[in-house]
Order: structure tokens, then C-alpha cells, then sequence
């Protein structure tokens, strides 16, 4: 998508499956300053002090859906592809644009934001759909936080984010959090490091060329599932039960 950082949504789903109800009413995430609000007491030690400051309620201009996809062609998104877009960051210009109608209770503004804040070098160390799922990740923390359901994004419907969940869990919050919102590639590695750590020599690299297939034509066929198989594998086998005695 030639750098720019999108929001792909699908079906509304509140809650999504497996999700508890929440023990108090879910708070819609109301406005940009709302959505700043929420990235910085939730991931503020993570944060870059630089990029974080810089955000603003005036980074995010609402389009109309005609608008919108006139600014997203203009900024390099495929034809085909920008009319399934609900927002976009465009690094070129550091500024973010939403879909009027498509603000999902506030969390399509919240994902932008994140690209914004996110560490520069995720896309191009580890790939544009392993950033997405990472993005939406952190944004589902997001709405968790507000007692919402997971954000209404495609990228929670085909399985990229349940890697990150499972490598969250297996490696724990900290080398997640740092590769996302760190600097430079290091924090990356370093995650890398701690995947291969706990599953075997090699396994961060198989997950990302999982993530980022693509045919001989060059179009993108990940194989989600097969990255999240590297992550959870099956059971050994139990032990077979000794031989009894023999009888004399």
C-alpha cells in the first residue's frame, strides 16, 4: 500500500466471539482528543516522547466516502482496493483521514493514531500485515479499556491479530510493546529474539514469510493460520504406559 497504514472493516460485531460482556456500560470513544487520551495512559511508557507529543485532535480530517477515496488514490492506494478502507495514515504528511460513517465508536481514529505513534521501522522490518495486526492489537486493548467489543476491522476477522495475541502471551507485553512503539529496528529483533526463544531457532522468520506470501503474480496470499500453528503446537504425545510385570 506504498507505505500508507489503512484500516480495513467488516461486519459490526459487538462483542465478537469469545468476548465477556462487560460488567459496566461500553464508552464510545467520543472524539481525537478522547482517542489521544486513551493511547497515552494506556501505553505511555511505551511511547516516544517526540511522536506522542505531537499528536493533536487536528491530525484527523472525517471525508465524505467520495472524498475519501479521492485523498486515499491520491496518496497511493490501490483502486481496487481503498474503497474497503475506513481510514488511513499517510506518512508523507503525517495526518490521518476517516470515512465519515465508518468511525466503528471511535476505534478506526484510535488505530490511526497508533500507526502515528507507531515505531517507523514495524512495516518495513517485519511487514505490513504482522504492523496491521500488531496496530490492531493495541487498539483492541483500547476498547477493552471502555468496555467495548474489538474493533469492527478485518484484520481481527482473519486471524493476524490472534498471532500477536499468542506471541503476547507466550513472550509477554514488554518486547511486543517496545517493537511497536520503540525505534529502529532493534526492539524488532529483539522481539524476534524472544520468539525464537520460546518456540525454536528460526520461527520469527517463518511467521513473517507466512505473513507476507504472495503467489507468483505477486498478489498476497498469507497463511495466518499456519503462522499462528508455529505458536501453538500441538500436545506431545503422553508416555506409553509401562509394561505390566510378567507373571512367573
Amino acid at each position: 500500500r506504498k507505505g500508507i497504514d489503512s484500516e480495513y472493516h467488516s461486519t459490526l460485531h459487538e462483542p465478537g466471539a469469545g468476548d465477556s460482556p462487560p460488567t459496566t456500560p461500553p464508552k464510545t470513544i467520543t472524539s481525537n482528543d478522547s482517542a489521544i487520551d486513551n493511547i497515552k495512559s494506556r501505553y505511555g511508557d511505551y511511547l516516544d516522547p517526540t511522536r506522542s507529543g505531537a499528536l493533536n485532535s487536528t491530525d484527523v480530517t472525517t471525508l465524505s466516502s467520495a472524498d475519501f477515496n479521492t485523498k486515499a488514490l491520491a496518496a497511493g492506494g490501490d483502486a481496487g482496493d481503498v474503497g474497503n478502507w475506513s481510514g488511513f495514515y499517510d506518512p508523507n504528511t503525517d495526518k490521518i483521514y476517516v470515512r465519515s460513517g465508518s468511525e466503528d465508536r471511535g476505534l478506526t481514529n484510535v488505530h490511526e493514531y497508533l500507526h502515528k505513534v507507531s515505531n517507523k521501522s514495524i512495516g518495513s522490518k517485519a511487514g505490513s500485515p504482522l504492523e496491521e495486526a500488531m496496530t490492531e492489537h493495541f487498539n483492541n486493548q483500547v476498547a477493552r479499556g471502555n468496555n467495548l467489543g474489538p474493533g469492527n476491522s478485518r484484520y481481527n476477522a482473519d486471524g493476524r491479530v490472534k498471532i500477536i495475541e499468542d506471541i503476547e502471551r507466550a513472550v509477554g507485553r514488554d518486547p511486543v510493546a517496545k517493537a511497536y512503539f520503540g525505534n529502529g529496528d532493534a526492539p524488532i529483533d529483539n522481539l524476534g529474539q524472544a520468539v525464537d526463544k520460546k518456540f525454536g531457532s528460526g520461527t520469527w522468520q517463518k511467521i513473517q514469510d507466512l505473513c507476507n506470501k504472495k503467489d507468483a503474480a505477486g498478489k498476497a496470499t498469507p497463511d495466518f493460520g499456519g503462522a499462528r500453528a508455529l505458536l501453538n503446537p500441538p500436545a506431545p504425545a503422553p508416555p506409553a504406559p509401562a509394561s505390566a510385570p510378567a507373571k512367573i
